[in-house]
């Protein structure tokens, strides 16, 4: 990851888990419980095309299309 991805402060981290919650809770509920899928949607942070892949034990991978907004493994 590029180091201007990289929140530079406990401020910064804060914002953007924000961000990451807003766009998991957005694929949580066009999912709901479906397990083993991969799909997008509009970003509900930046309005980017956000593609994800929920995995059969629930873990959620997902990025942004637009540099700096979103992307995370659990």
């Amino acid at each position: 990851m590029p180091n201007e991805q990289i929140p530079a402060d406990d401020k910064d981290m804060g914002e953007y888990f924000t961000r990451v919650f807003k766009a998991r809770a957005a694929i949580v509920e066009k999912e709901g419980k479906t397990r083993g899928v991969r799909g997008h949607l509009t970003c509900p942070v930046d309005g980017g095309r956000l593609v994800y892949t929920i995995a059969h034990n629930g873990h959620i991978h997902a990025r942004c299309n637009n540099l700096g907004c979103v992307q995370w493994m659990e």
